[in-house]
């Protein structure tokens, strides 16, 4: 539970005497540093609860960190003198991870654009080229020269629908409070566009004209600091009243428009999806990290874009949380969803704007028991393209709009997982494939030729593939269950078969699963 939750609340704080200064060896001969215990006492339905450690919840504080660095000087030292081995295991991992690593192309307006690792860099690096087959590609956003210590990240971006504007997010030290930048994609510098106490935000542009994000007011331990303060993050106390707010490009943050509130639900959060044709607004509203929502939706073409939307101007097509909606594409008033709603494995519904009512909808892609829609985009307006998840591997599929199959025999390796790139004005679909045996293959596939070819290929030195063997086999649990499980090998290993058989080679078994996270190839 959440303190902030609880009513009747009484706090009495007091330093208790100590005798702990006299610090005592563990069993392991090991001097810990001393963790004070202060006399806090809080009321909650008339039980008291103490709660000596509470000094500890303010890590900024010059008591905790000189904690903080003690326990740390205490652990460097153990492992520098006791572990003699760790520096050999850390040059190891260092020398294998240290590989040029690609992401997916995507095209965007006129240009392509791609990330990639050289090596070791902290961040991925965004690049932009012209043409696919150009060799040299420029610099078009670099997170590592964000700091000069690497912990400066960027998280959500969005490009605008010409491709010439990229918004984009800067998290510092690991917080989730956002800095949203904007910067020009024709000569890679930022315009001075700058929004501060963004949280939990997606970036959803109207052409290159501005673009809807979320935010909420300022904590009030920062109401008097300036954006520079980059202790945010540190804060506990409770955030509440998210709101959607609209952006014009080129305006100071104080003229931004608060687009939707919901005063009357402090602690729901909000976010907004503009459709691929600009035409609705598409307003997403949660209440948890259930995968579950309520959608609402409004005219753009009727918003003046200088108050409000009022409450006339907004349809609550889905008003409940009983299932979650996911906008893949729009023809007019006909919205695409992928959702789980009567489908725990998800699967994608086609309704009118103007009539959401579940009894209305025309199923287009259904679900298929125990195999998981992860993903569903549009490709050239005309396809969906659907990445499954069956038995822990991918398989992605082509499918016309109104659900006819196209192409589901995508090149790649059996034991294998996929992401995929695809826009609504680009005939090109890139999809990587990633396994136990494969670090990252991207694959080019032309809608109009229907030619697949290999596009980039990231290599490991001294590592081949093909000196290696993955296999599924399922184990049978005591419920009848069938798990699936990968076995991982060098060809020239000949593993024993048949009930009963023991063979010879030592295996580490690694495995996870648990609230819907689990381990892919």
């Amino acid at each position: 539970f959440t303190k902030s939750f609880l009513p009747s609340r009484r706090s009495n704080r007091r330093k208790m005497p100590t005798t702990a200064d006299a610090r005592k060896p563990s069993a392991s001969g090991l001097v810990y540093p001393v963790a004070e215990k202060k006399e806090v006492v809080d009321t909650y339905h008339g039980v008291s609860v103490t709660d000596p450690y509470r000094w500890l919840e303010d890590p900024s504080a010059p008591e905790t960190r000189k904690w903080i660095d003690e326990q740390v000087g205490l652990t460097s030292d153990y492992l520098e003198k006791e572990c003699p081995s760790r520096t050999n295991c850390k040059d190891r991992q260092l020398e294998m991870q240290n590989y040029e690593k690609f992401g997916i192309p995507f095209k965007r307006g006129k240009r392509y654009f791609f990330y990639k690792n050289d090596g070791l860099q902290n961040h991925y690096v965004l690049y932009k080229q012209d043409n696919l087959e150009d060799e040299k590609a420029d610099v078009l956003l670099d997170p590592n020269a964000l700091s000069e210590d690497g912990t400066a990240s960027v998280g959500t971006a969005k490009f605008s629908d010409s491709g010439e504007f990229l918004a984009y997010g800067i998290n510092q030290s690991g917080s989730d409070w956002t800095t949203i930048k904007v910067r020009r994609v024709a000569d890679s510098k930022d315009a001075e566009d700058t929004l501060s106490w963004v949280k939990f935000s997606s970036i959803s542009w109207i052409g290159d004209d501005g673009f809807f994000y979320s935010r909420y007011p300022v904590p009030a331990k920062f109401a008097k600091e300036g954006d520079e303060n980059f202790s945010r993050g540190e804060e506990t106390e409770g955030l509440s009243n998210q709101s959607l707010y609209y952006h014009k490009l080129g305006t100071p943050q104080s003229e931004d428009i608060k687009a939707f509130a919901m005063p009357e639900q402090p602690k729901w959060m909000v976010s907004g999806e503009v459709t691929h044709d600009s035409k609705y607004l598409l307003v997403s509203i949660s209440d948890s990290c259930m995968p579950v929502n309520r959608l609402y939706v409004a005219d753009l073409s009727a918003w003046d874009r200088k108050a409000p939307f009022s409450n006339d101007s907004i349809s609550k097509s889905i008003d409940n949380f009983d299932a979650g909606y996911d906008y893949v594409h729009n023809i007019g008033q006909t919205l695409y969803f992928k959702t789980n709603h009567e489908a725990p494995c998800y699967k994608v519904v086609k309704f009118d704007v103007k009539s959401p009512d579940p009894g209305s909808w025309t199923t287009v892609i259904p679900e298929r028991k125990n195999v998981v829609l992860e993903d569903a985009s549009v490709c050239d307006s005309k396809y969906l393209l659907t990445t499954h998840l069956e038995h822990v591997k991918n398989k992605i599929g082509l499918y016309d709009l109104e659900g006819k199959l196209v192409k589901n025999d995508f090149e790649m390796p059996e034991v294998a997982c996929v992401s995929t790139s695809s826009h609504h004005e680009q005939k090109d679909i890139f999809y990587k494939f990633y396994s136990f045996l494969y670090p990252g293959t991207v694959m080019h596939y032309n809608i109009d030729t229907g030619k697949t070819r290999l596009f980039k290929e990231t290599k490991v030195k001294g590592f081949s593939p093909e000196d290696y063997v993955a296999t599924q086999v399922f184990y049978e649990s005591k419920d009848k269950t069938k798990v699936p499980m990968f076995i991982v090998h060098k060809k020239s290993i000949k593993p024993a078969t048949g009930e009963g058989k023991k063979g010879e080679h030592p295996v580490l078994l690694y495995g996870y699963g648990g609230v819907s996270i689990f381990l892919k190839p």
